[in-house]
């Protein structure tokens, strides 16, 4: 059996160590940064979720042999569209739908925020 070395450690043998915590106190200090930089894209959420409510109300027209309704709505008006559905915006949202033919439609929207989306068109 051969004799174990008992020697002390050398500096060097501890670089890993630190560099493992060296990494982990530089991702806790980005923490902060994160959740703002998160918090910024939340502020466009309803956005988003309202244009994607107008679309899937609209593709329904659709689906059920009925024309797109074309209509602008803004910072909590209601309006219906189609039989018996209302659709009710977000506040600080704005939603427009754009009849192409009896059957597409775009729709774009904007919010108070200085967020816009691009005109998003059904095929």
């Amino acid at each position: 059996m051969a004799p174990v070395n008992d020697r002390p450690d050398a500096a060097g043998d501890r670089l890993p160590l630190y560099l493992t915590i060296g990494v982990f106190v530089l991702l806790l200090a980005c923490l902060p940064l994160a959740r703002m930089i998160d918090s910024s894209h939340d502020e466009d959420r309803p956005l988003y979720q309202d244009m994607l409510a107008m679309q899937t109300m609209q593709a329904q027209l659709v689906a059920n042999k009925e024309r797109p309704v074309e209509v602008s709505v803004s910072d909590g008006e209601t309006v219906e569209v189609g039989k018996n559905k209302t659709f009710t915006v977000s506040s600080g949202v704005t939603i427009e739908v754009r009849v192409v033919d009896h059957d597409s439609f775009c729709v774009s929207g904007h919010n108070d925020l200085g967020a816009s989306s691009p005109e998003r068109c059904s095929s």
